[in-house]
C-alpha cells in the first residue's frame, strides 16, 4: 500500500514491489538454507565445526546469499555439508532452475538477446558469455544421461509399448565448423513417432522423439536403446525412411528393426521427385510431371516409356547422361520406390519425410544464428535442442544427481516470520559480512575469512 501511494506513476509503484518482493524472497530462500544447514549439522554433530562461510548462488529471482558451515569429516576432509546435500559444486554460481531456464531460451535465440532478456525480465544479470557457459553445462549434463540410459538402463517387457505400426526417420545435414581451417560438421538426426494426428489442416506425429548426434554410431546406439526401453516389436510393423544416403541405407534399418515383426522401408517422396527435377531438369516439364504421377499412382509399367522418351529428346551428352543416370537410380532404389505407389501404404506414406521438414528447429539456430560450432559446443546445443523437442528439459536434469536435490525446510514458513519483521531494533554497531566474489586465495579472499571469523 505504502509503495502504490509514495509513487506517482503505476509503473514506478510496480517495479518498487517487484524490487521488495525479491528480496523478501530471497532473504526467505537463504534463511531456509542456513536452517536446512543447521538441521545437517545437528544430525551429524559428532564432526567438528571449523568455521561459517558465506556462499551466494544466482537463482531465477534474484541473488541468495547465505552463510554455511564447514566440517571435518572422519577422514580429515574439509567438506560444507549443505553444499554436498544440494548438489552445489564448488564455484557454481547458478541454480538448477536458471541453468534449465537460460539453456532453454539459448536453445532459440542468440546468446546477446538471451542475456538482455534475462536482465530485463529478472533481477539477474549476466554476459552473453555466461548463456552460453550455463548452456554447454546443461547440455554437457544431458549427454552424460543419454549415454548412461543407451548403455545401462532396463526397461522390463511390461513398461513397453505394443503398437501395430511404428515410424522411424533419419537424415543428416552439414554444419559450419569453427576453427583456423574450418571443417563442415556432418550432423545425423533419427525420429520416432507413432503415427500422425490431423489438428485443423496441421498434421502433429504422434510422440515424436528426436535424437541428434555427430557421430553416426553414437545416434545408432542411442536410437537402439531408446526402441528396446519404450517398445515391443515382436507384433509391430516398423516403416523406416530416409534419401537412401550414405548411413541411411535400407541395411541400416534393416539393422535397427532388430526383433520387429515386419520392416518396409520406402524412399523419402521428396528426395525422390527432387532428383527426377534435377535429372530431367532440361526436358519439358509436362514429361517431368507426368513421371512423377506415374509413380505416385503405382503404374509403374509407364516408367521406362517415359525414361526412353527423355533419352530421345536429350539435347547433348551430358542430358542423356542424367536419364541414364536417372534409369540407375530407380534400379538401385527399387525396393524403396514401389511402396510409394502402392494404395495399401497410401494412409502412411504422407507423414515420411517430416524429418527433413523438422531440420529447420536446428538449422535456423545453428546456422543463421550460430554461424560455425566447435564440435563440444556443437554436441552440447544438439543435446538441448533435442530435450526441448521432446519436451523432456526439465525431466532430464533432473535425472543427474547434481540437480534438483529435495529441500527442506519448507520456504512458506519462513515467510509470515519476514514479513512480521517490519521494524528491527538497533543494536548500536551495524553486523554484516564481507561476501567473496573471488577465490579465498586472493587478498579479498583472505581478508573475507578474517573478517566472518571474528563476528
Amino acid at each position: 500500500m505504502n509503495s502504490l501511494k509514495s509513487h506517482q506513476s503505476f509503473l514506478e509503484a510496480e517495479q518498487d514491489i517487484m524490487i521488495q518482493v525479491s528480496q523478501l524472497f530471497t532473504k526467505a530462500f537463504g534463511t531456509a538454507l542456513e536452517e536446512l544447514d543447521r538441521e545437517l549439522c545437528l544430525e551429524q554433530s559428532d564432526q567438528p565445526i571449523l568455521h561459517r562461510d558465506q556462499r551466494t548462488i544466482q537463482l531465477v529471482c534474484g541473488n541468495v546469499s547465505y552463510r554455511r558451515r564447514l566440517v571435518e569429516q572422519e577422514d580429515g576432509r574439509h567438506s560444507y555439508l549443505l553444499d554436498e546435500y544440494l548438489g552445489l559444486k564448488p564455484r557454481v554460481r547458478y541454480s538448477d532452475l536458471l541453468i534449465q531456464r537460460v539453456s532453454q531460451l539459448a536453445s532459440k535465440g542468440v546468446l546477446r538477446s538471451v542475456a538482455e532478456a534475462v536482465s530485463v525480465l529478472t533481477p539477474v544479470s549476466m554476459s552473453h558469455q555466461t548463456v552460453w557457459k550455463i548452456t554447454q553445462v546443461a547440455g554437457q549434463a544431458i549427454d552424460e544421461i543419454r549415454i548412461a540410459e543407451a548403455d545401462y538402463r532396463e526397461t522390463t517387457v511390461a513398461e513397453r509399448k505394443q503398437l501395430p505400426v511404428l515410424f522411424v526417420e533419419g537424415d543428416a545435414f552439414m554444419i559450419k565448423g569453427k576453427g583456423k581451417f574450418p571443417k563442415q560438421l556432418m550432423v545425423h538426426r533419427f525420429q520416432v513417432y507413432e503415427g500422425v494426428k490431423l489438428n485443423g489442416q496441421r498434421r502433429r506425429l504422434i510422440n515424436r522423439h528426436v535424437i541428434s548426434s555427430l557421430s553416426h554410431s553414437t545416434v545408432l546406439k542411442e536410437l537402439k536403446a531408446y526402441l528396446d526401453q519404450h517398445y515391443d516389436l515382436s507384433k509391430t510393423k516398423l516403416i523406416t525412411g530416409s534419401d537412401n544416403g550414405s548411413g541411411y541405407t535400407p541395411s541400416v534399418f534393416d539393422d535397427i528393426a532388430g526383433m520387429a515383426q515386419s520392416h518396409q522401408h520406402i524412399l523419402d517422396r521428396y528426395h525422390l521427385n527432387r532428383k527426377i527435377r534435377t535429372r530431367l531438369s532440361t526436358l519439358p516439364k509436362q514429361l517431368v510431371n507426368g513421371l512423377i504421377k506415374t509413380i505416385n499412382h503405382g503404374h509403374f509399367n509407364q516408367i521406362p516409356a517415359y525414361l526412353d522418351t527423355a533419352e530421345s529428346l536429350a539435347v547433348d551428352r551430358e542430358a542423356l547422361a542424367d536419364v541414364q543416370l536417372l534409369r540407375a537410380y530407380f534400379r538401385r532404389n527399387w525396393p524403396s520406390i514401389e511402396p510409394l505407389g502402392n494404395p495399401g501404404f497410401a494412409h502412411v506414406v504422407h507423414s515420411l519425410g517430416s524429418c527433413e521438414s523438422n531440420h529447420r528447429r536446428y538449422t535456423y539456430r545453428l546456422k543463421h544464428q550460430g554461424r560455425s560450432w566447435t564440435k563440444a559446443g556443437l554436441t552440447a546445443m544438439l543435446r538441448v535442442i533435442d530435450a526441448q523437442q521432446n519436451n523432456d528439459l526439465e525431466a532430464t536434469l533432473i535425472k543427474r544427481p547434481d540437480f534438483a536435490k529435495p529441500l527442506a525446510p519448507k520456504i512458506p514458513r519462513l515467510i509470515p516470520k519476514l514479513l512480521k519483521q517490519v521494524k528491527t531494533t538497533h543494536q548500536g554497531i551495524h553486523h554484516g559480512s564481507i561476501v567473496a566474489d573471488a577465490a579465498y586465495s586472493s587478498p579479498i579472499g583472505h581478508l573475507a575469512q578474517i573478517f566472518n571469523n571474528s563476528i
